[in-house]
């Protein structure tokens, strides 16, 4: 009877192996290109209030209350994010704005490579890899804007992965992650998912012996408990103490915020292609995996999916997490079939492929953000705005007073408010995007008839250029890139909006 002589299997390669060649070089390129094509996304609204809070805590020291604003000036604040603000501030101060951009996204690549290097580590295939950042990197990446949370990605990806890992194998890693967590606290409000996290490797255990038909351990139970309550407490580690919990019920508490700002909303009232994409391959993967993953991965994701559903700023920490879990849960889901290997591209040709995006990438990223890094001319319009006497308060829109007031610190506490909106009053925050939704109205034209100067962002308020260009009450006083100012012809007649009180 001949033998059956079987085809040579070829044992994996290790995950040292596969960064150097196949889908792994391949995802690097393919990232790098796409932060290449955002470059004039990264600067925005956000980025200017880190700079103004930054300087202004390098100058005086931690904030307790709002200075910047008309409308919250005095205000008494919670900087839970004051330690990226003075980063942010240090870098551009010793770098300047351009230097600041490329650094960011340098750090954005680096960050979504460490998750994918932690994926290969836990035994996902390349493909997958590839396959997971793309889908995560597109929907966290739109845009991706350097702000505050930028500075903790990282930590948004190692909590979820050391805890994955000890859930494996338990070990006294993970209480390294309590030091981590205070650093956290002082750089982004996002720390309360640091025991979240905790609290759901407590269940995963529960889970994974009910369902392996054992006992829970009693005394890891205790321990993941324990690091519950150590995570929860580092987020009182700041420099306000307990008094935080101030700040998260005048943010994730504020019912304005859910209603008015955009970013609040949940995904259904401003549906997003990118991020409906991720939690259907999400939702798509679990149900194929989960009975042979552990519950760990599988916990985090759903939780995260059902915070993204009802606010799109979650979609932050979901895509993370999904560059360290969804590969493994893919393999799982999708076996054999549709490995997206690419072993074509050989260690050679990657190599001088990531050479060549990566000299493109230095170049290309400050000239891509050009426009948003160049400091305004002497006769722009945002140094005629600047330049006009004192009186009453302006208006200008959260996406430019940032902006205006970094340039110009003289317009310090003389523009209505910035991206600090937990300071600003309920009633100015509905009529302000009630205007900026229907400029129009008789309401919304008679509030902008209050102001002397007003400045908005044409991404953002193009039908409130529109309208006040149309208004015989304005002039424009000029428009620079985006910006477009107007003055009121009645300035002399009007009375401080900002004394008024709703």
């Amino acid at each position: 009877m001949a033998s059956e002589v079987s085809e040579p299997v070829t044992p994996p390669s290790s995950w040292r192996e596969q960064l150097r060649g196949g889908s792994f070089p391949l995802m690097l390129i393919i990232l790098l290109g796409l932060l290449l094509f955002r470059s004039p996304d990264f600067v925005w609204g956000d980025t200017w209030f880190n700079l103004v809070l930054g300087r202004e805590i390098a100058a005086s020291g931690i904030i307790f209350r709002d200075a910047t604003t008309a409308l919250g000036w005095g205000t008494p604040v919670i900087d839970v994010q004051w330690l990226a603000h003075l980063v942010f501030f240090v870098i551009a101060d010793n770098v300047g704005i351009g230097g600041l951009v490329s650094i960011g996204a340098t750090w954005i690549a680096a960050c979504i490579t460490l998750g994918g290097v932690i994926a290969l580590r836990a035994g996902a295939s390349p493909g997958r890899v590839l396959l997971s950042t793309i889908i995560a990197f597109t929907a966290l990446g739109s845009p991706p804007v350097l702000r505050a949370q930028t500075l903790v990605y990282p930590l948004l990806m190692l909590f979820p992965a050391v805890l994955w890992r000890d859930a494996q194998v338990p070990s006294g890693w993970k209480w390294l992650l309590v030091p981590l967590a205070v650093l956290w606290a002082n750089l982004h409000g996002s720390v309360l998912l640091a025991p979240v996290f905790a609290g759901a490797l407590l269940v995963a255990r529960a889970l994974d012996a009910r369902r392996d038909r054992r006992p829970v351990s009693k005394a890891l139970a205790a321990g993941d408990a324990a690091l519950m309550l150590a995570l929860l407490g580092s987020i009182f580690v700041t420099p306000y103490g307990f008094e935080v919990w101030r700040y998260y019920a005048q943010t994730a508490g504020n019912p304005i915020f859910r209603q008015y700002v955009t970013e609040w909303w949940p995904l259904w009232m401003d549906p997003d292609p990118y991020k409906i994409a991720l939690l259907v391959v999400v939702a798509a993967a679990i149900t194929r995996s989960w009975r042979s993953v552990g519950s760990y991965p599988v916990i985090v994701l759903f939780g995260l999916c059902v915070m993204q559903v009802t606010s799109k700023r979650h979609v932050t920490p979901l895509a993370l997490a999904c560059v360290v879990f969804l590969p493994h849960l893919l393999d799982k889901a999708l076996g054999p079939r549709f490995t997206m290997d690419f072993r074509e591209f050989n260690p050679r040709r990657a190599a001088g492929t990531l050479m060549a995006i990566a000299a493109a990438f230095v170049v290309g990223i400050p000239l891509g953000a050009r426009e948003a890094v160049t400091s305004p001319d002497p006769t722009s319009a945002e140094a005629r705005l600047a330049s006009e006497t004192a009186g009453p308060c302006l208006l200008v829109d959260e996406q430019q007073a940032d902006r205006l007031m970094w340039y110009y610190p003289s317009l310090i506490g003389r523009l209505t408010h910035s991206a600090r909106m937990e300071t600003i009053p309920a009633w100015f925050v509905q009529q302000t995007s009630t205007t900026y939704a229907a400029p129009r109205t008789a309401s919304s034209r008679d509030f902008l008839r209050r102001f002397p100067i007003v400045a908005m962002d044409d991404r953002l308020n193009g039908s409130v250029i529109e309208t006040l260009s149309r208004d015989p009450q304005f002039e424009r006083l000029g428009t620079t890139g985006r910006l477009h100012v107007f003055r009121n012809r009645r300035a002399k007649m009007l009375a401080d909006p900002c004394a008024r009180k709703g």
